[in-house]
């Protein structure tokens, strides 16, 4: 993976805020059933970028520019062109359902997939999937574009997943389903995945879009990370939860990494009584000592953007690697015994080089991918002298 981009404003960086511990969620009106329940901030969902093909685009272009090496301006759009406009190169960009939005809009076009809709910087000429599989269409999206390059139909694929759903009907079915935190007290604190008081998440929005290479055009210090191992897995039991044994997570830990525990494991944390439990027993059975690898879990920031949520996910654990670092899980407080893994509410410096990623969808599929670190260089602020 050589280029990595948030759709998510020019003035908000998810890693930094995530880093800070710095919570995006706040109390929002459900007009549907006259109470409050919690969702993303408006300043995640920037005005600039309203729905998901914008925020898609946005990370995209950013995922483009920095195949190349870290951002730099001024930007010149050329130097991009060639890499992404000849039928060697594959689109892979999910979505899990299309903008609530436009779903009464009669003028709309985007109302069906809009992450075919997108019109990046180089008009796309190789294969395009637009893969749906909820809330872990993302590292689905990933897995996709990987496999497009293993049997040799790209050199290249621009991938990832954008969801935009703070919208009063998905707010308040939801709500139905009693998956939504309570947000009394401060919202900012109401997300808090594996803590002993977790109620529910909240509703986000959010795109990250990856650009993949074949191994012998990636250019010296430009990679995050190679994908080592995939696997997809489908636990249909109920539609919101998960096998409660966490076997499905097990076996799709087992099968991406071959056995071999990773140094760092980005989790899902939904923050729901039943989920974390589940996923977590999945962790510490998939590995011989799964309880003590370094683990963080990331919606108690930035909210749960379903679609979007694996692909963010995802690049929060690339860019972990690059820095040597282990984010905290924002908000948790008193950890759940029953969810008894290597978590922290703090920042850790650590070694890294070799991770995995899991996410869990509603309706049953889970599916994970192993990451061994690359080349790029930590950002200045964690860079040593060592």
């Amino acid at each position: 993976m050589t280029g990595l981009g948030f759709g998510v404003g020019r003035d908000v960086d998810p890693w930094a805020n995530l880093l800070d511990g710095r919570s995006e969620v706040q109390a929002v009106d459900l007009p549907l059933l006259g109470k409050p329940a919690a969702g993303a901030s408006p300043r995640f969902a920037n005005p600039e970028l309203s729905g998901s093909a914008a925020m898609m685009a946005s990370a995209v272009d950013r995922a483009q520019r920095d195949s190349l090496g870290p951002l730099t301006e001024p930007w010149d759009p050329e130097r991009c062109r060639g890499r992404f406009e000849d039928e060697r190169c594959g689109w892979v960009l999910g979505v899990s359902k299309s903008d609530p939005a436009g779903w009464c809009d009669d003028a709309s076009t985007d109302w069906m997939f809009p992450g075919l809709s997108i019109q990046p910087p180089a008009e796309p000429r190789g294969p395009r999937i637009t893969p749906v599989a909820a809330c872990a269409t993302g590292v689905v999206a990933v897995i996709r574009g990987v496999e497009l390059i293993q049997r040799g139909l790209c050199d290249r694929v621009v991938c990832g997943a954008a969801d935009a759903s703070l919208h009063p009907l998905v707010l308040a079915s939801f709500a139905r389903l009693g998956v939504l935190a309570k947000p009394g007290g401060d919202p900012a604190t109401c997300v808090r995945p594996f803590d002993v008081g977790r109620n529910g998440f909240a509703i986000g929005e959010g795109a990250a879009a990856f650009v993949l290479e074949r191994a012998d055009l990636v250019s010296p210090g430009t990679s995050y990370a190679t994908m080592t191992g995939s696997a997809i897995a489908s636990a249909a039991v109920k539609l919101t939860d998960v096998d409660s044994t966490g076997d499905p997570v097990r076996r799709v830990l087992r099968e991406c990494t071959a056995g071999v525990p990773p140094d760092l494991l980005g989790l899902h944390g939904t923050a729901t009584r039943a989920n974390d439990p589940a996923e977590a027993a999945g962790v510490r059975t998939a590995f011989q000592n799964g309880a003590a690898i370094a683990a963080f879990a990331s919606k108690g920031a930035t909210g749960h953007q379903l679609g979007a949520a694996g692909a963010m996910e995802l690049a929060f654990t690339l860019l972990a690697l690059r820095d040597g670092i282990v984010p905290p899980t924002v908000n948790l407080r008193q950890q759940d015994p029953a969810c008894g893994l290597n978590l922290s509410p703090d920042v850790r410096r650590a070694s890294l080089q070799t991770a995995a990623k899991v996410s869990l969808g509603f309706g049953g599929t889970v599916a994970g991918v192993a990451l061994r670190r690359g080349d790029r260089l930590p950002s200045p602020s964690f860079a040593t002298t060592e």
